[in-house]
């Protein structure tokens, strides 16, 4: 198992038997979520941006078009960095959802209030502003989960108590965290050598993990090459 609190003692071992009296509990998982937000913002830069995908579900309000999207109040609830998708049910008889399409303001020729009672159910669409999204046609029926958001997260910090599960860095990367802890906590007690070398350690299975992560996308794209014929 490597739940959080697994990480601390990993850290606590490889930095050189550290105690709580030369670095607490209280302030290494402060420290620990600094790395585990690094980590969490480097593979959606270098691998795949929606690694850490989630879904949201809402009931609807008769005539109500703007659902707020999940955000963030604090560091103990995920947070919806950028929304990829909406789909949703038209009607209570509805066997399966309807994916609506994005639009913006500035393409729609009629005010928005217009669209609420008036967008055609073979055609909705929805608009992302300010935090809210906002869904046209506008609901007819109360119906429970009625509307999905399919969006990239960015996940909650780490809690000392919590399990492996919680850490939504792939398993094996897990000692990610316990390595970078101890780069800052030679960094701390300006130990310079030993801080460089743990850097340079940290930065390595940086590189493996990104790389190896990549490699699992193992499916071909096809590419569609441009028309070139008219330039002979």
């Amino acid at each position: 198992m490597s739940n959080v609190a697994k990480v601390l003692t990993d850290f606590r071992l490889l930095a050189g038997w550290v105690d709580t009296d030369q670095l607490s509990d209280a302030n290494w998982i402060v420290l620990a979520n600094k790395i585990y937000r690094e980590v969490i913002n480097t593979i959606k830069s270098k691998v795949k941006e929606d690694f850490f995908y989630d879904y949201w579900t809402a009931d609807t309000v008769v005539w109500q078009e703007e659902y707020r999207l999940p955000i963030r109040i604090d560091w103990t609830q995920a947070w919806c960095t950028k929304l990829k998708w909406v789909s949703a049910k038209l009607l209570d008889a509805d066997t399966k959802k309807t994916k609506f399409r994005p639009d913006t303001e500035s393409n729609l020729p009629m005010d928005l209030n217009y669209y609420i009672a008036n967008q055609s159910t073979a055609d909705p669409f929805y608009i992302v502003s300010d935090m809210s999204v906002f869904i046209y046609p506008a609901p007819t029926e109360v119906i429970t989960d009625w509307i999905t958001l399919y969006w990239i997260a960015d996940p909650q910090d780490l809690v000392s108590a919590w399990a492996e599960s919680t850490i939504l860095i792939p398993l094996e990367f897990h000692d990610i965290l316990a390595l970078w802890m101890i780069y800052l906590y030679y960094k701390t007690r300006l130990l310079t050598g030993e801080k460089n070398d743990a850097y340079n350690e940290y930065q390595a299975y940086l590189n493996k993990m990104i790389s190896e992560l990549s490699d699992r996308i193992e499916v071909p794209w096809i590419s569609i090459m441009p028309d070139l014929t008219y330039l002979q």
